[in-house]
């Protein structure tokens, strides 16, 4: 007998033990998954929706776990990339320049290309008290932000920690305000960045 009908004749004896044990095995499962009350090779649809399944308040705090899992806060509360944290806030030492206007102004004098760097040597950890417009208040992932158009000329923005909601929550767009805050940027186009804001809301 040579070696293909041998394994010819093995192959048909694996198919004929083992088969049927296999069949056998899965309909004992089946009928077990029956027993238990699952119905096999079905897919159950709940009509309760997410938001009615689970409480509210346990959506919220999950999201707002999400939240501040991709935030990247520094140690001061504010997102790493503004590097609040590298800035020291004890010594608190006024720009002479009354606005934002002012400032930039002093800046044009300068190269374009080197208006950045300078600006972040002559001004960057200095603090302004500067009045004007509340434009617009974001919400951002990580912060909020104020944007103001100031007495004298020009535009700049406050970044709020999350933790500190409470000190703009009054605030509304077109209301006059007053802010003394800590400058940690400064662009040639127009914008400066001021955080550890104390944010006054005048009087009309």
């Amino acid at each position: 007998m040579t070696d293909t009908a041998i394994a010819a004749i093995v192959a048909a004896l694996i198919s004929g033990v083992v088969g049927p044990l296999l069949v056998l095995k899965y309909k004992r499962r089946q009928e077990h998954l029956t027993v238990e009350g699952v119905e096999p090779a079905k897919v159950r649809i709940s009509s309760e929706s997410p938001s009615s399944r689970v409480p509210s308040t346990s959506v919220s705090a999950m999201q707002e776990v999400r939240r501040r899992s991709r935030q990247g806060l520094d140690s001061t509360g504010y997102p790493d990339y503004m590097g609040v944290a590298k800035v020291a806030a004890e010594l608190r030492q006024y720009v002479r320049e009354k606005s934002p206007k002012e400032l930039i102004e002093t800046l044009a004098q300068l190269p374009p290309l080197d208006v950045e760097r300078v600006g972040e040597q002559l001004y960057r950890g200095k603090w302004a008290r500067w009045s004007g417009a509340l434009v617009d208040i974001s919400d951002d992932d990580d912060c909020y932000s104020l944007g103001i158009r100031a007495v004298g000329g020009g535009f700049f923005h406050v970044t709020i920690r999350l933790d500190d909601r409470h000190t703009i929550d009054h605030l509304r767009p077109g209301d006059h305000i007053t802010v003394d805050g800590q400058i940690v940027g400064v662009s040639g186009r127009g914008g400066v960045d001021l955080v550890r804001s104390t944010v006054i809301l005048e009087e009309t």
